[in-house]
């Protein structure tokens, strides 16, 4: 289950993690995050979640590459 809004989430995959400017997988890549980061969940939209990186920038990814930590 992931984070509520305002919730940290910690990526949990293979490789980085991609966030993109809208919750698309056809919008530009803002950033990549690396395996065991935290994230702060910002909003939900549909099976993607906007979240923050720790040095502020901000993105969509799916919901499915992320698992609750908080």
């Amino acid at each position: 289950m992931w984070a509520k809004k305002g919730k940290l989430a910690k990526w949990k995959g293979q490789t980085a993690l991609k966030l993109r400017t809208k919750a698309s997988v056809k919008a530009r890549k803002v950033a990549k995050v690396k395996k065991g980061k935290k994230v702060r969940v910002l909003a939900r939209k549909g099976a993607w979640v906007k979240v923050s990186t720790a040095s502020g920038v901000t993105g969509w990814t799916k919901l499915a590459h992320a698992a609750s930590v908080g």
